[in-house]
């Protein structure tokens, strides 16, 4: 299994957001051991600020509790302060900003251990 995904739906309108977790094989970054997944989140823009992405993300996280992944990683918008400070409350640590040379950064990475 490389793929597991949640979904939030609303009767009336359907799907309003996901999650999934990727598993990566061997870890991404080098000297670094143990069970990676690679996580995703996407909320409708008219369900934002609801808390549908930290429930979402919560649920995939207590599910890699069960199982043998040690760390999870996600990519950001650097732009997107919002997620990134969920994941912040939610235990993820910052790891590195991504960006062009002489730019602002474009991508945060964030590691969650479990």
């Amino acid at each position: 299994m490389n793929y597991v995904f949640w979904v939030a739906t609303l009767p009336e309108d359907g799907v309003i957001g996901w999650s999934s977790m990727f598993f990566l094989h061997p870890a991404p970054i080098p000297g670094v051991k143990g069970l990676f997944a690679e996580n995703s989140t996407y909320v409708a823009k008219e369900y934002r600020h609801m808390q549908v992405g930290k429930k979402l993300l919560s649920n995939a996280l207590a599910y890699c509790k069960q199982t043998s992944i040690e760390f999870v990683q996600g990519f950001i918008d650097a732009k997107n302060v919002v997620s990134i400070n969920m994941c912040l409350q939610l235990g993820f640590k910052e790891y590195a900003r991504f960006s062009k040379k002489n730019e602002e950064a474009i991508f945060v990475l964030l590691f969650y251990s479990l």
